[in-house]
């Protein structure tokens, strides 16, 4: 809109300082160029200030309060112009009144869950939804739909290790370089310092995947179900029928362009920008192929007993069986054991067995034949190290649009135990004391 463009401030603002940077030496003056507007804080623009003009690390703190101060003063009075400009603007264009008004609500409604419109999205009419649409000519778009989201996952979850590793060898290849020169070069403050750096950068790259992971994973979550919802209630008004041109179905193919763009950008661009490697090439391509950790291994030949690794190296075992039970009418039973990779069951080997096992997954998802697998753990029920990091892997490198995270339904059954508990324990004082 005009009145969107009237302001010509863009909100850069010249950032000055001076200091001293040590006895008999002259004053340093900084002229830093910068906008209010940006979302960075005032702590890395001057850690990124300092490293770039190789400024002493005893002026960062004083320059992050400077920059702190100055960038809440200076945004404070650019919203003040730049309201009053909007405001002198609406004076002389009062026929725009109610566009301006149109937009504000439009984006109040967007933003601020008060004034959106009311949506169906609880568990029982979204389930109901889903199991209706699964069961019609509706289910292939809905399975497109599914798996151009997965790719978008898997290829996050995949640039988050690459990111990671990358960060992780740097950071070993540093540090090295300092053991080796510690007492002539480097100290032990030194090295301290030098090892806080990393922790921190790690932490600060943790913490920005899983914000860029969740936002992502909770917006398709939350349009997925949307898109559900109002699927189902168009066909049930239309008489059961599943008509390419409504509205329902316009949506859902715009959110599968919106998924194709996702995977054609560049994902490493998206969190940091283009950044190159020590070599100077640039490291911020991006791989659309899905590729999960280990692959799955294929069955053998039934009734064989054979000794094939797969292709981590484990040994794959199987045995099938055929049991006759009852007297006069037998009933036979086909038994099938399997010596392998339990979380085998929870990867995809290649695209066609995930769509394949998606389809089989969904038709059975809310009925009475439902499958699952049981995983031994220790009693901390943690997924930080061992089989229950792979196993909270596999369940961030895929979208859940039905239950509960894994973190969440974790932190339900340890309040479950711990409630059980007080409950127990309670019981049993009770009966002491009645006693």
């Amino acid at each position: 809109m005009d009145f969107e463009l009237h302001s010509q401030d863009n909100g850069q603002r010249n950032f000055q300082y001076s200091f001293y940077p040590g006895s008999g030496k002259s004053q340093y003056d900084l002229n830093l160029a910068m906008s209010v507007l940006s979302k960075e804080t005032a702590e890395e623009l001057a850690a990124r200030v300092c490293h770039y003009h190789n400024i002493p690390c005893f002026v960062k703190a004083d320059i992050s309060v400077k920059l702190r101060e100055f960038k809440e003063k200076e945004r404070i009075n650019y919203e003040d112009c730049h309201g009053m400009s909007m405001i002198d603007w609406i004076r002389e264009h009062p026929e725009m009144i109610g566009k301006v008004s149109k937009c504000v609500a439009d984006k109040y409604e967007h933003s601020w869950m008060q004034h959106s419109k009311p949506t169906s999205t609880n568990l029982k009419d979204f389930s109901q939804s889903y199991h209706y649409l699964i069961h019609s000519s509706a289910m292939m778009i809905l399975l497109e739909l599914e798996k151009k989201y997965q790719q978008v996952i898997t290829r996050m979850m995949k640039n988050r290790r690459y990111l990671m590793n990358n960060l992780q060898e740097k950071q070993q290849m540093e540090m090295s370089r300092v053991c080796e020169h510690v007492g002539f070069a480097y100290t032990q403050e030194d090295v301290l310092q030098i090892t806080a750096r990393h922790v921190d950068e790690m932490e600060r790259l943790e913490s920005q995947c899983r914000e860029n992971y969740q936002k992502i994973s909770g917006d398709q979550r939350t349009k997925f179900r949307q898109a559900v919802t109002r699927l189902a209630d168009e066909m049930r008004q239309g008489g059961d029928e599943f008509t390419p041109d409504s509205a329902a179905y316009a949506n859902i193919k715009q959110l599968i362009e919106e998924a194709e763009e996702n995977l054609r950008q560049n994902p490493h661009q998206q969190l940091f920008g283009a950044t190159t490697d020590s070599n100077g090439s640039d490291t911020s391509r991006g791989d659309d192929v899905i590729s999960p950790t280990s692959s799955r291994v294929g069955s053998s030949p039934s009734g064989s007993l054979g000794g094939a690794g797969g292709s981590d190296g484990m040994v794959y075992m199987e045995e099938s069986f055929t049991v006759n039970l009852g007297n006069q009418l037998k009933t036979m039973h086909n038994l099938r054991l399997l010596v392998t990779d339990t979380l085998n069951y929870c990867r995809y080997a290649d695209v066609r067995e995930m769509e394949a096992q998606r389809f089989q997954t969904v038709m059975s998802l809310y009925s009475d034949s439902l499958s699952a697998v049981v995983l031994f753990t220790d009693n901390q029920l943690d997924y930080s190290i061992g089989i229950e990091q792979e196993l909270a892997n596999i369940c961030r490198s895929t979208n859940e649009f039905h239950f509960d995270s894994l973190s969440t339904q974790l932190e339900q059954v340890k309040q479950s135990v711990r409630e059980m508990k007080k409950s127990t324990n309670q019981q049993k004082n009770d009966g002491s004391s009645d006693e």
